[in-house]
């Protein structure tokens, strides 16, 4: 049996995914119309990327329920954003309840973004964490100490700075990462 979910003028064949993007998040109707994807009870999505390509439209309050109805995998992709400097705090509050699910998140393509999330440690599952090209990210918080994998690559200089081997400021951060790899 094929289950096909309809969100707005999206036909989603959700028995066959392991790997969903939504893009135009703007254009969900409601926090009713997120929830009828039940994307948390595919158990075989274990990639989701969201995306707003509007953010003119974005409605903050709409936002926070559409993002607590779409509940994320273990692995979170967030990306292709060029108006996101920082997290607002409902976006950080949305974090905070499904951080302890995600192992692996991403941030890529975010090219004005100065800041993480400053709840990143207590995220307890989270295994493996991507910067990729988020060229205004100076320096990161804490990282939790369940992180067994760190790749940065395309961040600001002064991010490596603080990462060196031989004697960065910030290198006790990452210190317990087995397995940590910056490129400029």
């Amino acid at each position: 049996m094929r289950v096909v979910i309809e969100l707005g003028s999206w036909r989603i064949y959700m028995n066959d995914l392991c790997k969903l993007g939504i893009n135009c998040l703007e254009n969900v109707k409601n926090a009713k119309e997120a929830c009828s994807a039940k994307l948390c009870a595919k158990r075989r999505i274990t990639d989701l990327t969201l995306c707003w390509s509007n953010t003119d439209a974005r409605n903050i309050d709409l936002d926070e329920n559409v993002l607590d109805n779409l509940q994320p995998p273990e692995h979170l992709i967030i990306s292709w954003n060029n108006e996101l400097i920082s997290f607002s705090n409902e976006e950080e509050q949305w974090f905070l309840k499904v951080g302890s699910f995600l192992s692996e998140l991403d941030f890529s393509f975010l090219t004005p973004l100065r800041s993480l999330l400053s709840s990143l440690e207590s995220f307890s599952s989270l295994q493996k964490l991507n910067i990729e090209d988020v060229l205004m990210l100076r320096e990161s918080p804490n990282l939790p100490p369940s992180l067994r994998s760190l790749y940065i690559q395309g961040c600001h200089p002064e991010l490596f700075e603080r990462y060196r081997e031989d004697g960065g400021s910030d290198r006790h951060k990452i210190a317990h990462i087995p397995s940590v790899l910056i490129h400029a």
